[in-house]
């Protein structure tokens, strides 16, 4: 008898059946530590209910990718392959998931490469013991640095090319979870994704993964609410500056905590309770507390669509937040540290690189390969544009008592650019 179990699985209403490998390695402690790391960080003081975790996410991505295996008839020994790589894509994660990504970057090296040594064995959590995955995966004869390239986009398969894009492509296992699960916990008005419509008109047609031509629109939504989520709830400018805020008491405090990329959230903001970085734990509390800075100046994006105003935007960006800050600090008899200058979708380009990326292959009547942007040139255009400018492109926060100082700083700043 087979030795599965079944998760129920609120935002998409149902239950999934994992299969051995998934239980064996959910029960991995490596993988339970994301069960108190939270999918969406800080978004929670924002959207009280997105407090569901980097575990239910990882589930997800395992059982969509298993199901999609199923469907396209791939071998065993694949289908394992992408579940693996579906439950152990996030296991690199530090507390507060992106949010901390930057300072963890600065003790580990990059995120995902951080997370390939783990997979490999390269790598341990001592808070955590031994490292059993690689040991997990060989049982099921899995090579874990093939898991590994495929979490960390390096897998190469000449035979079966479309491997890759099941687990990370423009439409992928990992992005439509995110979107299904973060949306249902945020604001579920936001768009609704058919992933079964997606599921079941898959195909493989010269060894590229495509989507018959009748399941374009439910790739049409997946671009659709990707853009809705970021503008709407990624990008939302109190999530921001939290964002921001924690980070950069981190970033302060990390000689004290040099092991803060072990915990998991709630023990962080414990441990952080007791450092004597002044800076870095009152920023710290305000987030505990909710006390966030408050936008003093923004740039919008429909003010972005004046040549002058956006000249100034590139110009700023080009000059760079710090700068923004130390100078915005020395006109308003502020520490830099209690400034924020923010360009929202750069950090998120760097962290979610498929942004920018409106493809997907689709299989027309007449057996003809076409990409989506083809048949639908000014949807997909219309979908980049959006993305392009954010709601808010830039913002400048300071404690309140600070904004109206910030503010006439701010614009002072932009007359001399």
């Amino acid at each position: 008898m087979e030795n599965s179990m079944f998760i129920s699985s609120a935002p998409y209403g149902r239950s999934f059946k994992l299969d051995s490998l998934q239980k064996d390695l959910l029960n991995c402690p490596y993988v339970q530590r994301s069960r108190d790391i939270k999918q969406l960080s800080l978004a929670y003081l924002v959207y009280t209910d997105a407090r569901h975790s980097r575990l239910s996410h990882s589930i997800g991505v395992s059982h969509i990718g298993g199901d999609i295996s199923e469907h396209l008839k791939l071998f065993e020994s694949f289908r394992y392959l992408v579940e693996a790589a579906g439950m152990l894509h996030d296991v690199g994660h530090t507390a507060f998931s992106h949010t901390l990504e930057a300072p963890l970057e600065k003790i580990v090296g990059d995120h995902m490469e951080w997370t390939a040594k783990l997979i490999k064995g390269e790598a341990e959590l001592k808070r955590y013991g031994k490292n059993e995955i690689p040991e997990i995966l060989r049982s099921y004869a899995l090579n874990p640095e093939d898991v590994a390239n495929l979490v960390n986009r390096k897998y190469k398969n000449e035979k079966f090319p479309f491997i890759q894009e099941i687990i990370f492509g423009s439409v992928d296992c990992d992005l439509i979870d995110y979107l299904i699960r973060d949306s249902y916990f945020t604001n579920p008005k936001l768009g609704v994704i058919d992933y079964d419509r997606i599921k079941n008109n898959l195909v493989i047609k010269d060894n590229k993964l495509c989507i018959l031509n009748k399941g374009k629109d439910a790739i049409d939504s997946v671009f659709q609410l990707r853009n809705s989520m970021y503008g709407r709830v990624y990008l939302h400018h109190t999530v921001r500056i939290a964002d921001n805020m924690l980070r950069r008491g981190v970033v302060l405090c990390m000689d004290e905590v040099p092991d803060f990329y072990e915990y998991v959230d709630d023990e962080l903001m414990e441990r952080l309770r007791y450092i004597k970085n002044p800076i870095a734990k009152h920023l710290i509390e305000r987030v505990r507390k909710r006390d966030l800075f408050k936008r003093a100046y923004v740039m919008y994006d429909y003010e972005l669509a004046e040549d002058e105003t956006f000249e100034k935007f590139k110009k700023l960006d080009n000059i760079g937040s710090e700068k923004i800050e130390e100078y915005i600090g020395e006109k308003i008899g502020l520490r830099k540290e209690y400034v924020i200058a923010d360009f929202p979708i750069n950090s998120v380009l760097l962290s979610e690189p498929r942004l920018k990326n409106y493809e997907f292959n689709v299989l027309e009547h007449n057996g003809q390969i076409r990409k989506i942007s083809k048949l639908r040139p000014k949807t997909v255009e219309a979908y980049a544009k959006e993305l392009g400018l954010p709601e808010n492109p830039f913002i400048l926060a300071v404690p309140e008592e600070y904004k109206e100082k910030a503010r006439d700083a701010m614009c002072h700043f932009l007359k001399q650019l």
